[in-house]
């Protein structure tokens, strides 16, 4: 898969969060993430973590 289209609410969930996260890395004195960035970080760790659950669907531990 080449690319992901986003609902808007998971679109505003992720502006939040990446300014979020940015804020925090910029008063670090370290460099601020794209939101596709965050997204790649997100995906690699997070398919490290989901597995089927037992009344949701998928649950990331």
């Amino acid at each position: 898969m080449k690319s992901l289209r986003l609902k808007e609410k998971e679109e505003e969930l992720l502006r939040k969060k990446s300014i979020e996260i940015n804020k925090i890395l910029i008063n670090s004195n370290r460099q601020p993430l794209s939101e596709s960035e965050i997204l790649h970080a997100l995906i690699e760790s997070g398919l490290k973590r989901i597995e089927a659950g037992k009344e949701k669907r998928i649950v990331l531990l």
